[in-house]
């Protein structure tokens, strides 16, 4: 119910805007919501996520999909993985509103990785989903921490001794071929 009011009141946006600089927590207050600025680069260097804390929503762009990530274009895979853990760091109950809809796709490369009975489970709920007009995003962090291999709450058995950046960095190199 909180949610369709954010996306009527999205849709409600009037067309002018203006230009503005923004850097790490600076507040932007629009539609009843106080959003603060996460500097998340990876995707690109001067990417930006916009976080209400109160409301326990985030918009993250192309940092985090659901059971993915974005592809590494300007930054670097460390700026990756730390924008990731920024978002990974809030509330377990935060709905997390990504710039595209990938999840099938990314619940395929998830599941060549891992043999696990949740996700598996998950993937066959959503194509029924989707198939029958439903929608994925939005999407929680609770059940991105047991989806999604990039957040690195669950990974593949073969990556458990690699230290985080090395978990991530390999997780995306073989996205990136899949």
């Amino acid at each position: 119910e909180n949610q369709e009011m954010l996306v009527r009141d999205i849709i409600d946006i009037d067309s002018t805007y203006e230009d503005f600089e923004a850097s790490e927590e600076d507040e932007i207050n629009t539609l009843h919501y106080k959003f603060k600025i996460l500097h998340t680069p990876g995707h690109t260097l001067d990417h930006i996520s916009y976080v209400d804390y109160e409301k326990r929503i985030v918009f993250c762009g192309d940092t985090l999909f659901s059971a993915g990530c974005g592809r590494i274009f300007e930054g670097t895979f460390e700026q990756m993985h730390k924008s990731i853990q920024k978002i990974n760091a809030l509330d377990e109950n935060t709905y997390i509103y990504c710039a595209h809809e990938y999840t099938q796709s990314n619940l395929q490369f998830v599941c060549s990785q891992m043999d696990d009975n949740f996700i598996n489970d998950y993937a066959s709920e959503l194509e029924h989903k989707l198939v029958n007009g439903g929608i994925s995003i939005p999407t929680k962090l609770s059940l991105e921490r047991r989806i999604n291999p990039f957040l690195l709450n669950n990974v593949p058995s073969d990556l458990e001794d690699y230290d985080d950046l090395k978990k991530f960095t390999e997780l995306r190199t073989r996205k990136d071929n899949f």
